[in-house]
């Protein structure tokens, strides 16, 4: 199953009185762009913190879902290769996702975990699922629901999917974060041979270290220009 392709044109996202613009240099500018016959894409998106990387993200996801938000307007176009985008499955999972303390990990996890060993290769899957999330560090509980997505994804019938993440995988270290996306994009291709999977990660480390994750790897750079305009540039493609 090849990738889809998906490019940004000019355009704003509005919440409320507040607008960000973003320019797409060189335009479009390409969030995936398939390379060969890889079925797992991966981009990261780094930008200074407050330049509008989650305000995207969001947007991003609202469209691949087909969502009208009532609290936000944009004339973004994201252009995706794709006509029916109810062929595509999406998951986001945000940069503080909600933390019930109480529940065990077996309440957003499958009893057999597909990708738990992706997260946490050394401990048994048993005796993460029958842990309180209370016990796990922020860090740890960003990779559950990282892996709770990815296990909802996989058990789609959709050709296509897409997982949005919002700096899910930093506070690990960048070394860390490449081998859990590598794990991942091995696991994806051993369960899910004949669909695509579309990561964009939002993340702070150190881009580098992140190209270890695989080969069909993308960098997208946010620049600021000032409080209400980024630009949004492909620096290099390959990582």
């Amino acid at each position: 199953m090849a990738a889809h392709k998906l490019s940004i044109y000019q355009g704003s996202v509005r919440r409320g009185k507040f607008e960000l613009l973003y320019q797409a240099s060189p335009s479009p500018c390409y969030v995936w762009w398939p390379t060969g016959s890889e079925s797992v894409l991966t981009t990261f998106l780094k930008s200074p913190s407050g330049s509008g990387k989650s305000t995207l993200l969001g947007a991003l996801y609202n469209r691949l879902m087909g969502v009208d938000c009532e609290e936000e307007q944009f004339t973004l176009d994201f252009a995706p290769d794709i006509a029916d985008l109810s062929a595509l499955s999406s998951c986001y999972v945000p940069q503080h996702p909600p933390m019930v303390n109480h529940w065990k990990a077996q309440e957003i996890l499958p009893a057999n975990p597909l990708f738990l060993g992706c997260f946490f290769p050394e401990t048994r899957s048993q005796e993460v699922l029958s842990k309180y999330l209370g016990s796990f560090s922020v860090g740890q509980k960003r990779k559950l629901y990282v892996c709770s997505a990815l296990e909802k994804l996989a058990v789609t019938n959709r050709k296509s999917s897409f997982l949005l993440l919002d700096e899910a995988l930093d506070g690990q270290g960048a070394p860390e974060a490449a081998r859990c996306l590598g794990s991942v994009v091995a696991k994806w291709k051993e369960v899910a041979p004949d669909r695509a999977l579309h990561i964009l990660l939002v993340t702070h480390l150190n881009e580098n270290e992140l190209q270890k994750a695989g080969p069909a790897a993308t960098l997208l750079q946010l620049a600021v220009q000032n409080s209400t305009s980024s630009t949004l540039t492909v620096q290099m493609e390959n990582l």
